[in-house]
C-alpha cells in the first residue's frame, strides 16, 4: 500500500437554495480521509462540488466498504451519504504466507520453497530472517514477476513453539 488510492466524485446541487453549502463531513472509520471543494455556482442557482476520498495505507487486504456522510444546510436534504468501496490487493504476495513445519526434532534441518509474486516484474535485493536458525536464499538476480525463495530451517536445541519471519 505504498500509495494512497484516490477517487473523485463531481456533484451538482440544483435544489433551489442559492446559499447551499456542505458544512462538514464524516466517515464511518478512520480508513478513509475525504475532502470536499466547491467548484463554482451558476447564475441559475446550481452549485458544483468535488469530493476526493483517499484510502489509508493501513487498510487490510480484501473487500473494503465505508461511507462518507456530507452534512448540508438544506433542511430538505440534511445529509448526503456517499458509499466508498474497494478490493484491496497487495502489490506483492507470498505463498504460502505462513509456513507450518509441524513437529521437528532438535537439530533437524528442513528445506522449503516459497513463491513471491507480483503483477509487475521486481527484483529481490535482500531477505532478512528474524532468527539465525532460519536462512533464506532468493533465486538468482533478475527482475521478474515470480521469484522462488529457498528457506532452510535448523531446529534449535530447545523445545517448544518457534516463530520466525523474513523481511
Amino acid at each position: 500500500h505504498s500509495t494512497k488510492p484516490t477517487v473523485t466524485l463531481t456533484m451538482s446541487y440544483s435544489g433551489g437554495r442559492h446559499d447551499f453549502a456542505i458544512s462538514r463531513m464524516q466517515t464511518r472509520s478512520d480508513d478513509v480521509t475525504a475532502k470536499v471543494q466547491e467548484l463554482g455556482r451558476s447564475a441559475e442557482g446550481s452549485t458544483q462540488f468535488l469530493l476526493t476520498a483517499h484510502l489509508n495505507a493501513s487498510v487490510a487486504n480484501g473487500f473494503f466498504r465505508d461511507e462518507v456522510i456530507l452534512y448540508t444546510n438544506d433542511p430538505a436534504v440534511p445529509t448526503i451519504p456517499v458509499s466508498v468501496s474497494a478490493n484491496v490487493q497487495s502489490a506483492v504476495t507470498v505463498s504460502p504466507s505462513v509456513l507450518n513445519l509441524g513437529r521437528v526434532r532438535p537439530g533437524e534441518v528442513i528445506k522449503k520453497t516459497i513463491l513471491v509474486r507480483s503483477s509487475q516484474p521486481f527484483k529481490l535485493t535482500e531477505l532478512k530472517p528474524s532468527e539465525e536458525d532460519l536462512s533464506a536464499t532468493p533465486d538468482p538476480d533478475g527482475s521478474r514477476p515470480l521469484h522462488l525463495v529457498n528457506l532452510t530451517f535448523k531446529a534449535p536445541a530447545r523445545s517448544g513453539p518457534y516463530h520466525a519471519f523474513c523481511e
